[in-house]
C-alpha cells in the first residue's frame, strides 16, 4: 500500500508543475527573464501599464482596446505561471508555432534590448 501512496504523491506533484514541464529549462529561464523585464512595476503581475510600457519600449505604441484584448485572453492575473500556461495552451492548439514563441522570448537579449531583426 505504501507504494501506491508514494506514486499518488508523485502524480500530484507532476500535475502541479505541469506548465513547467511543457518547456525545456533554458526556455523557462528565458520566459522568466522576459517576464521580469515586462513587469515594470515589479509586482509579479503583468497589467495594462506594464504591457503599454513594454510596447512603447520596443517602439510599437498600442491602443487601450489592443491592451484590453490582450489582457482578456488570460483567465486571471497574468503572473509568470499563468503566462507560461497561456503560451503552452497556444502552442498545443497551434495558435502560435514553437518558433514564433521562441523568437518572441529570445528577442530580449541579456542587455535588456530587443532584436527587431528576428
Amino acid at each position: 500500500m505504501s507504494k501506491k501512496s508514494g506514486s499518488t504523491k508523485k502524480k500530484a506533484k507532476r500535475s502541479a508543475s505541469n506548465v513547467f514541464s511543457a518547456f525545456p529549462e533554458s526556455e523557462l529561464a528565458a520566459f522568466k527573464q522576459g517576464f521580469q523585464m515586462m513587469d515594470y512595476d515589479k509586482d509579479g503581475v503583468l497589467g495594462k501599464d506594464d504591457l503599454r510600457a513594454t510596447f512603447d519600449w520596443v517602439g510599437r505604441p498600442t491602443t487601450d482596446k489592443e491592451l484590453n484584448e490582450m489582457l482578456s485572453e488570460a483567465d486571471g492575473p497574468i503572473n509568470l505561471v499563468n503566462l507560461l500556461g497561456m503560451f503552452a495552451a497556444h502552442m498545443s492548439g497551434d495558435a502560435y508555432d514553437d518558433q514564433t514563441v521562441k523568437n518572441a522570448i529570445s528577442s530580449f537579449d541579456k542587455k535588456g534590448k530587443v532584436d527587431l531583426e528576428l
